[in-house]
């Protein structure tokens, strides 16, 4: 199985241990991943704030190269799916949108001449690769080890392939891979996001809300499949500590990684060391 990769920045930078786990599973599930040829940021949430147009523009112009070639776009951050898939859309059903789009895109010698269709990893490991053919290939299972999954609030909605109020991608993929599933009513909430940069505050009580009620349930981790949910949830997991007279760290991990362990694939080839709050006590459970 052959697909278009779009990395997105963040797998290329601050979420290499996403795109490393995504390299191992991938190739453990056959499927191969070309990078789409000089791919751009795609503007993710902080570009519509601050110019409409361009927002239009970074996205579309990703699917006019990946247009060129053959393949379904898969994407693994949140923020990026949520982008490319927002541009198809917009151009779809509002004609100035596409209008203007076509017109920039003439000056710039680009022709965006079919839609490739825009999937997260996710949704491809699961409707490609399938839940039992994961399950027969799983070596470790990850007995023993309690999850709650976060998918995030752009995952699943406006245009998401998943529940938007009760999301169960993630949760039969865990489950399928021998984790306890634990119940978590916050599995859609807004991490906060940019506000971090804006109003911490605000998105400090986001986060804490989030960490509390993994803590509450007895998770030994949190699972997330966006690498600004991650940055958020774990970087800033310190201060929001403080700022809450919390004591406990709750390691915050990738579906990917969690699989690759699944799978038989080494720690190290799967950037578990990378994580600000370790994960790896939570991984003794599973040997």
């Amino acid at each position: 199985m052959i697909y278009q990769y779009y990395p997105g920045c963040s797998l290329h930078a601050s979420a290499r241990d996403y795109d490393e786990s995504v390299q191992g599973v991938v190739k453990s599930l056959a499927m191969e991943l070309k990078e789409v040829p000089d791919w751009n940021c795609c503007g993710a949430t902080i570009t519509p704030s601050l110019n409409q147009l361009q927002s239009q523009i970074l996205p579309a112009r990703n699917l006019a190269l990946a247009a060129e070639n053959r393949g379904d776009v898969v994407v693994p951050c949140n923020a990026c799916y949520m982008s490319l898939k927002k541009i198809q859309y917009n151009m779809a059903k509002y004609k100035v949108v596409r209008e203007k789009v076509t017109e920039i895109f003439g000056q710039a010698g680009l022709r965006l001449t079919g839609m490739p269709k825009v999937r997260h990893l996710l949704e491809v490991i699961l409707e490609d690769v399938g839940l039992e053919k994961i399950k027969q290939m799983v070596k470790k299972p990850l007995k023993d080890l309690k999850v709650v999954n976060y998918s995030g609030c752009q995952l699943v909605r406006p245009l998401g392939f998943d529940n938007p109020e009760d999301p169960q991608a993630l949760d039969n993929l865990m489950s399928a891979l021998g984790a306890e599933v634990l119940p978590f009513s916050q599995k859609t909430h807004c991490c906060g996001g940019s506000l971090i940069t804006t109003q911490p505050d605000l998105a400090f009580q986001m986060v804490d809300s989030i960490l509390e009620e993994s803590r509450a349930v007895g998770a030994d981790m949190v699972v997330v499949t966006c690498p600004m949910c991650q940055l958020n949830l774990d970087a800033y997991q310190d201060q929001v500590n403080r700022k809450f007279n919390r004591t406990l760290q709750v390691p915050i991990t990738y579906f990917t990684q969690l699989m690759g362990l699944a799978l038989g694939l080494n720690k190290n080839q799967l950037g578990l060391q990378r994580g600000i709050i370790s994960p790896f006590k939570a991984l003794e459970k599973i040997g």
